[in-house]
């Protein structure tokens, strides 16, 4: 690609001490690296997942060893690509799935899309299989609602629903939506 995503005067999270993509980097990108998706819809999702983070990794706990109240993921957020891969060997080592990077690509879809965590956490690449994954479950879905929560679930419904973890909102109002009002808005196949 030939962008330089990270330098010494990218953002950063003040409060977290983290470089993130600038929104103009990261609209770049996403025209580039995922161009069936409308731009406002990967932004939106990565605002959501990583906060822009291309290393963020959120490790998925199971359910039987959650404590009451937990959320059930564990967010990490390195500050290179080298500390994102020792997280991601100690998650495998104890046989946790995980999502990374900007999109966070859960590690059960690497297998199907023919890729590895460490290039998840190349920026376009992390968009280029988000894109795959997004207008596979608007195919399916049928509209944009049923679409992103198919990207966070895997299935039509759950991301519709409310979540008490995330103060009773659903991923899909996370993203921007009041369902079912706004489903077609974000997503258009070009």
């Amino acid at each position: 690609m030939g962008l330089i995503f990270l330098t010494s005067d990218s953002p950063r999270c003040s409060e977290c001490g983290i470089f993130m993509l600038s929104t103009s980097t990261f609209l770049v990108l996403a025209m580039q690296c995922a161009a069936s998706v409308h731009p406002d819809t990967t932004h939106e999702v990565a605002r959501v997942e990583s906060g822009f983070n291309p290393y963020a990794i959120a490790e998925i706990i199971p359910k039987v060893k959650r404590k009451p109240g937990d959320k059930g993921v564990v967010s990490y957020f390195p500050e290179s690509k080298e500390a994102a891969l020792k997280i991601v060997k100690n998650i495998e080592l104890r046989n946790h799935r995980y999502s990374v990077g900007l999109m966070q690509i859960t590690s059960t879809n690497f297998a199907k899309f023919g890729t590895t965590a460490e290039k998840m956490f190349d920026p376009c690449e992390n968009l280029k299989v988000s894109e795959k994954i997004l207008v596979d479950c608007y195919k399916r879905g049928g509209d944009l609602v049923r679409g992103l929560s198919c990207y966070y679930s895997g299935n039509p419904e759950t991301g519709v629903k409310p979540e008490p973890e995330f103060n009773n909102t659903s991923y899909v109002q996370r993203i921007g939506f009041s369902p079912p009002d706004n489903k077609k808005v974000l997503l258009f196949l070009l």
